[in-house]
């Protein structure tokens, strides 16, 4: 074999010219960041896009047009003005469940996360003196009145593993 040969063989492994010519192409890193922050915006201005009022929310005057004199949906006018909210005043008392549970529905609120995790912790005191029924109440309470609190259903998974699955299946849902 002549040394002439064995500098083709060795150009042969070390790859081919055009390899070179890819990595060239290949886009920037700052260029996949640039795009990929584009790409979030844009998602973000159409959700907000998406969020704004809808023709039909729109002010009217008397006879069903726009402001601007634009014909809108025909909707009917309410009979009644709907009255003032009222809120409904916390319960006085902490330990009953019930009534925290009906302060938070009637006041329309979101979660109590406080009251949650007061129920969350005496629910953890009473299964460890043995109360195990009272005790899953109240974790199933303090789940109910903040849903954001993972906390009690993980505990509440873990306690009705074994004695009812399709409930501890819910739980980890």
């Amino acid at each position: 074999m002549h040394d002439s040969d064995r500098r083709h063989l060795r150009a042969s492994r070390r790859g081919s010219p055009w390899i070179h010519r890819l990595t060239a192409l290949r886009p920037s890193r700052s260029l996949s960041f640039a795009f990929a922050l584009f790409l979030l915006v844009a998602s973000v201005a159409a959700g907000a896009l998406a969020q704004t009022a809808t023709p039909s929310q729109r002010p009217t005057t008397a006879y069903g047009t726009t402001p601007t004199g634009g014909p809108t949906l025909a909707t009917m006018q309410a009979k009644h003005a709907p009255g003032p909210l009222t809120t409904v005043p916390p319960p006085q008392d902490l330990n009953d469940l019930p009534a925290w549970l009906e302060y938070r529905a009637r006041n329309h609120l979101a979660g109590l996360p406080l009251e949650a995790r007061l129920f969350y912790r005496r629910g953890l005191m009473l299964a460890q003196s043995g109360n195990r029924d009272e005790a899953v109440h109240l974790v199933r309470g303090a789940a109910e009145l903040d849903p954001a609190f993972i906390a009690p259903r993980l505990t509440l998974a873990s306690w009705l593993l074994l004695r009812e699955p399709s409930q501890a299946l819910l739980q980890y849902a």
